[in-house]
């Protein structure tokens, strides 16, 4: 009679996980208490490995689905738990789908812990593919390694995420109840070609998430290089607000990236940024030269969203005098823009060393890029050349097929010419 229970307990374990009926059968258990999953057969058994084929789920806001998913599971007894020894995913590919309007964001459970410890000894994706909605890529990665134990916390003793230029590796813990208290670490770098670069540009970086649910923190602190450029970039963002701030700072900066002679450079500079991309504000120094350029120092405000941006500069030094101007474009319809520049004692000898001027005085522009056309107004625009001074008011509006001038004046002490017309 003593014998029955380990007996009968011995015939379970061995029809459950190692026979491919009593697999059948615990799949049917997940088939009616997971809502959403599907797959196109299976074979094997749980203790050599399950192999699910074109397994699929949908569930609210996501979906996924797999050429096929293999997994072996054994149970610890002492204590009781479960093993897995290796999860084997081949071409899984995640779709996020925009929930459905007027529903805001789910709410999580008080718990989802679960009832026994398991031990995933090793987790291999082969190809993953996300996306959103009608197949706008998201993230891609060739590789994906792990390990984690789960009971009432998620530790994730190591993460190795390859992707097609670089690499990422990560470990941390979670909390599987309410607070849901995190703290994961993860590192990597990557190549990145630029069209315009003849090399890739490398990047690197390591990122912090801590914090509980409503009030996660993502500190950020990362470099990329190419030739003699360095970036540098120091923040923080606020994941329930979607707020980042940081710093950028940067060094040995040329555009265009390609070898041309005539390029801007900007020796150093540094810039704090603010908001996120629906709400961002930037406040930075630049050092600026140019072919033909005294090197010069630029402050700049700027500030705007996904489709606009307005910028301030309050003062440039350049070419022995002062800059300051605002504009302001919007990329949507056809890209209209606007730009007001105030300038005082810039010397222009080292662009135009034959003929020498001396500028001080405003010029505003506004128009649109596509297709090109623009108005130019200037204000009591002063050049002193060669001891006369000559001022310039008046309008011009350039369009693909005219160019008008509006009672546009240039004056000396002693004559003045009007343009009128086009």
């Amino acid at each position: 009679m003593f014998m029955v229970v380990p007996v009968l307990t011995a015939f379970l374990y061995l029809s459950a996980l190692r026979t491919e009926t009593g697999a059948g059968w615990l799949l049917s258990m997940v088939d009616d208490r997971v809502t959403g999953l599907d797959y196109s057969g299976f074979e094997g058994d749980l203790a050599g490995g399950l192999t699910l084929i074109r397994p699929r789920f949908a569930g609210d806001g996501i979906s996924a689905e797999a050429q096929r998913i293999v997994v072996a599971v054994t149970p610890v007894f002492f204590p009781l738990g479960l093993r897995v020894s290796r999860a084997e995913v081949d071409g899984l590919r995640v779709t996020l789908q925009a929930p459905p309007s007027g529903d805001g964001p789910g709410s999580m459970p008080e718990t989802l812990a679960l009832p026994l410890p398991v031990e995933l000894e090793r987790l291999s994706i082969r190809g993953l593919d996300v996306v959103r909605g009608d197949d706008e890529a998201v993230f891609f990665a060739t590789a994906v390694d792990a390990g984690a134990s789960l009971h009432e916390d998620a530790v994730l003793h190591h993460l190795e995420v390859t992707l097609p230029s670089g690499r990422v590796e990560g470990s941390g813990s979670a909390m599987l109840s309410t607070p849901y208290r995190a703290d994961f670490n993860a590192q990597g770098q990557a190549e990145i070609g630029l069209d315009d670069a003849a090399a890739p540009l490398a990047v690197r970086g390591s990122a912090q998430l801590s914090g509980t649910l409503g009030a996660y923190r993502l500190h950020i602190d990362g470099g990329a290089t190419l030739d003699r450029l360095q970036l540098e970039a120091l923040g923080e963002l606020d994941l329930e607000e979607a707020r980042f701030e940081g710093q950028v700072e940067w060094r040995e900066v040329t555009l265009p990236l390609s070898g041309q002679t005539d390029r801007v450079e900007s020796r150093n500079g540094k810039a704090r940024v603010t908001g996120w991309v629906d709400d961002w504000r930037m406040d930075g120094t630049a050092e600026l030269s140019a072919p033909g350029l005294a090197s010069g120092t630029l402050s700049f405000r700027a500030e705007g969203d996904s489709d606009r941006a307005r910028i301030v500069v309050p003062e440039a030094q350049v070419l022995e005098g002062r800059i300051s101007g605002e504009g302001f474009y919007d990329r949507t319809g056809n890209g209209s823009f606007e730009a007001h520049v105030d300038l005082r004692d810039i010397d222009t000898s080292t662009l135009y060393p034959e003929r020498p001027a001396v500028l001080s005085g405003g010029l505003a522009v506004s128009g649109h890029v596509g297709p090109l056309a623009f108005e130019l107004e200037a204000s009591d625009l002063v050049a002193a050349i060669e001891g006369r001074a000559v001022t310039a008011d008046g309008r011009m509006t350039y369009r693909p097929d005219a160019l008008v001038f509006q009672k546009f004046a240039l004056r000396t002490a002693d004559s003045i010419v009007v343009l009128d017309g086009d």
